[in-house]
């Protein structure tokens, strides 16, 4: 049966996109400096490959929440230096793009984890009066096209159904439940010269508005998610997020802004 139914410093947006690794070209070279890591001065050097000869200009890259310059002259003799960047005392725009940038790698990740950890329970239509048949369309006898309370049409047969698929295509008809179930079904009658034998269960449009939504249950394991070492990286993305607003907020206080 047939069934018809109904990360880089460029612009405003991502100049501060989130990186867990790190990747500089230029000139059509690339350097990868996954495996950087911090020194307490919050300063760090990385060997790379001297035969990168282009001098890139400086680029600004938010790695875990913190945001990052990166030295192009050192990166041009044969090293990377990377400071940290005061993010209280950016401009308003850079200052609010940083903010965007790390609430949705924040976001991400949540949204992420949790779908790893949610179990979806489909809703239960077994019963449902949207699914229950609205009328049938019999040719010679013969039902050979079924429609539900919902409008959505079920053909006997592959052939019949691109056939009423080719018909119903380009309709432009905004109809929705037993109003779409009615006009289809005469379409489809007319199209086929069959007759429309209504159902028992067929609804009026006003019972059908007046149904509840159809929801899926999603059952969340919040326990096992809590144990998930992703859990605690977001935890401590979210607090280094919450350190940067309230410095932010100290350092526009101390300035009398």
């Amino acid at each position: 049966m047939t069934t018809i139914g109904t990360n880089t410093y460029s612009d405003a947006a991502t100049r501060y996109a989130a990186a867990s690794q790190l990747t500089i070209k230029a000139d059509g070279g690339a350097q990868d400096f996954s495996s950087l890591e911090e020194d307490g001065n919050q300063s760090a050097t990385r060997k790379s490959n001297p035969t990168v000869d282009s001098l890139p200009s400086k680029v600004m890259v938010n790695l875990g929440g913190k945001l990052l310059e990166l030295d192009g002259y050192s990166f041009k003799i044969g090293y990377l230096t990377v400071k940290e960047v005061n993010i209280s005392a950016l401009p308003e725009s850079e200052y609010q793009d940083f903010l965007a940038a790390s609430k949705a790698l924040i976001t991400g990740k949540q949204d992420g984890l949790e779908h790893d950890y949610t179990t979806v329970i489909p809703a239960d239509v077994s019963n449902d009066p949207r699914v229950k048949p609205y009328a049938t369309v019999t040719v010679a006898g013969k039902g050979i096209v079924r429609i539900d309370n919902q409008g959505v049409v079920g053909a006997e047969n592959d052939a019949l159904g691109r056939i009423l698929t080719a018909m119903f295509a380009n309709d432009t008809s905004t109809l929705s439940g037993p109003d779409a179930a009615e006009y289809r079904a005469k379409k489809i009658a007319q199209l086929l010269g069959g007759t429309i034998e209504k159902a028992k269960t067929a609804i009026t449009q006003k019972v059908f508005e007046s149904l509840p939504p159809l929801e899926d249950k999603k059952i969340v394991d919040t326990e096992g998610m809590k144990k998930d070492p992703r859990y605690q990286e977001i935890e401590r993305l979210q607090s280094n997020y919450e350190e940067v607003v309230a410095k932010r907020a100290q350092y526009l206080a101390g300035k009398g802004n």
